[in-house]
This record gives C-alpha cells, structure tokens and sequence, in this order.
C-alpha cells in the first residue's frame, strides 16, 4: 500500500451500541466521533445482537454466530464492508492474533501488573496499542523494550463519554424520583454503585467487603441508602450471589435497593434512567480491585457525583482526574504472577467518609462534573482523536499495510 485513504473505514470489535453497559456507551461514542471527523465504521458485535443485523445511524452491526468462529466471522463482515482497520474493544484476545492479518488498532483494558504472559502473543499481533492511561502505556511500554514487539504504536487514548448523555440536573428532582421509583418514604444520602458483576478468575468489584462495609455504616446511618446497579443473582457472569451473601451473613438490607434484575440483564435500564440516578446519589463507590478505565467513575462525575474507588492503576488516575476520592489499598495476588489491589472495610469506610463530606459542598461537585467533561468528554478530545489518526495513517504506510 503506497497511499493511504484521507478518510477510513473502521470496523469495531465490541458489543452493540444499543446495549446500556460501559462497552455499549463506549461503542456508541467511539463511532460518533468517528463519524463527526468524516470516517466511516462498522461493528462487528460479540454481544447485544445475536441472530439479525442492525444499524446505528448507518452502521451496520454484524451479530457474532453463537458458535461461529469469531475470526471467519470478522473476514465475511471484510467482505462486505470492506473495511480499512480493525479497532477492537470489548477484548483484544477473543480474535485469532497468529491468523489476523488486518491493521489492528486495540483498547486495552490493562488491569494487572505485569501484563498477564498468556496474553503477550495477542497483544504482539496488535498494530496500535491504545491504552487509557500513563499507568497502563508503561506497562505495554516495559514489555515492548524486551522485545515483544519493536514495530507496535503505543498511544493513550482515554474512552470518552459523550456529555449529552451526563450532566448535572436538579439534584432534590433526581432525589425525589428514585425515593418515588424505589417505594422510600424518606432517604438522607444515596450512595450508589455501578459495577459489572462477574467473577472470571476471581471475585473483580469486591462485593462481600463493600457489602461488609455498608453492614456497620447502616448501623450508623439508618436513613442513608445504597443502591446496587448490576446483576443481584451473579448468574450472567458467574459473580456474587449479593441477596444470598447478605443473607448469609445477616446483613440487613432495609435500605438497600436493587437495580430491577430482568431490565437490568436485558439492557432495558437507559442512559437517561442512569444519568437520574447519578444525579440522586452523593457518591458512587465502586471498590473494585482494578479497572481497565471504570466508565462509571467518569458517568458519574459528569453528573456531580463524587466517585470513589481503589488508590491503582489506571482507575485511580480515572478518579484523581474527576475530582473524586481514592481507597487506600494494599497488592493483591491474581494469576499468573501478576497483581491487582484489595481494599477492606475498614479501608472503604474512610474514603466514604471524605467523600461523603466532599459531596456537601455544590462546588465540589461541579467541580467533578467539569473535569470529568474536561478530560474524558467527546467535545474535549475529538482533536486528540484526529491527531491520532494522522498517527495511524502514517504507521500503516510504514508497515504497508
């Protein structure tokens, strides 16, 4: 290849941009500002449209067969679309690295240090390695000085928000209408959390030491209330039975609300229903070991909602740069020689207690809003968007892809 096109046509690798989860807001946003700078893109979706062929605002969206193979999947939407770059998003290592052979550019959601060593083979294959953060480009950047791959790009790209989608609003409004939706007669604070529940390799958000947490602050803090937005039962992805656990453990939940499990499972809980809820609460406190980026962290702030995580990685520079509050944490042991972070109880008591104070004051919370909009909002980086693909055209003529 001797020229490459001014403009280019994408395919990304994710889940449907009609799905409510972090990947589908992701999905969404990445292909409006593809759009916006005169690009073209498609999907190809490993989640969220099983069996038929849908569109966003002229894209198509390609389903992945149930048990098709991902990579013969990918060549027949080539064949169709036509397609310039591959930009995968939900997870790099579902495709075939040894038989790709398409321009890869890859999100990177590094949530462990070192990178994991059964994962080294995909990520070589990868053209473009975009990470989220200074924390996480290190790591990509400490294995390609031995020699995993000398000819890859490494670049920071954040996955940003489209702000449209979060914003601050009347926060007695917001409050008043989840206290109506969620049968409370009366409620202090809402402390809200957002997290996927899953346990691939092991437990990931957390769950039993925040759940063991809000067993003493209910205590405490009878009229406050916490709410749950993921998947109560752990039955989609493996992760906490949360009813049970409580149970199991005799903590009493009077004041704490579910997301609606059903709608929740099925995507049917919209943007605009999140964006109420971030409104309502005073903080959103998501004590996960580690995040890829943590999109709620971001959602959230956007909304003046103080977020509180782990102090690691990459969700920790997500946090700082939204004003929010950080655990402090101590290493955890993963897999495979590498480590995340643990935060206990105790630990999650304190950072609530300061962001709980932080959240009292308008201008702190303005203050999230406005960085979070500043650093991670689609109007604010779409120049850094094209300056990166400036980079990639100028990668692929090297590489003549």
């Amino acid at each position: 290849m001797n020229k490459i096109k001014d403009k280019l046509k994408f395919c990304i690798v994710s889940c449907s941009p009609h799905v409510c989860s972090g990947y589908g807001q992701g999905t969404k946003d990445l292909i409006d500002m593809l759009l916006e700078l005169g690009h073209e893109a498609c999907v190809y979706s490993v989640f969220g449209t099983q069996g038929q062929v849908q569109e966003y605002k002229g894209c198509k969206i390609y389903p992945k067969n149930i048990n098709g193979d991902t990579l013969a999947d990918l060549d027949c939407v080539k064949w169709i679309e036509k397609y310039d770059v591959v930009w995968s998003f939900v997870d790099l290592f579902i495709l075939d690295a040894r038989r790709m052979t398409d321009y890869w550019m890859s999100w990177l959601m590094v949530d462990s240090e070192p990178f994991l060593i059964s994962n080294l083979e995909a990520l070589s294959q990868t053209n473009v390695a975009l990470t989220m953060g200074d924390w996480s480009k290190n790591i990509i950047e400490e294995n390609n000085a031995m020699g995993v791959n000398q000819e890859q790009m490494v670049e920071t790209f954040p996955l940003v928000i489209n702000s449209d989608d979060f914003y601050m609003t009347d926060k007695e409004e917001a409050r008043q209408l989840f206290m109506k939706n969620y049968g409370l007669k009366e409620m202090n604070r809402l402390i809200c959390c957002n997290a996927a529940n899953s346990n691939e390799v092991q437990e990931r958000k957390n769950f039993p030491e925040l759940i063991k947490w809000w067993s003493k602050h209910t205590k405490e803090n009878p009229l406050d209330v916490l709410y749950l937005h993921t998947d109560v039962t752990g039955e989609v992805a493996a992760g906490t039975n949360i009813k049970a656990l409580c149970a199991t453990y005799g903590y009493d939940t009077t004041k704490v609300r579910f997301a609606q499990n059903v709608k929740y499972r099925f995507g049917m809980i919209t943007r605009d229903d999140l964006r109420d809820i971030y409104n309502a609460s005073d903080i959103m406190l998501v004590p996960s070991h580690s995040e890829g980026l943590g999109l709620p962290y971001v959602e959230s702030a956007m909304c003046g909602c103080i977020p509180v995580g782990n102090n690691y990685g990459t969700g920790k520079e997500v946090i700082e740069a939204c004003n929010g509050v950080t655990i402090n944490c101590r290493p955890n042991y993963y897999i495979q020689f590498s480590q995340k972070s643990k935060s206990f109880a105790e630990d999650i008591e304190v950072a609530v207690a300061e962001a709980l104070t932080k959240s009292e004051s308008y201008s702190e919370r303005v203050l999230c809003s406005h960085d979070a909009t500043k650093n991670y909002s689609i109007k604010n980086n779409l120049k850094n968007l094209e300056g990166l693909l400036e980079k990639v055209k100028n990668h692929m003529l090297l590489l003549n892809k």
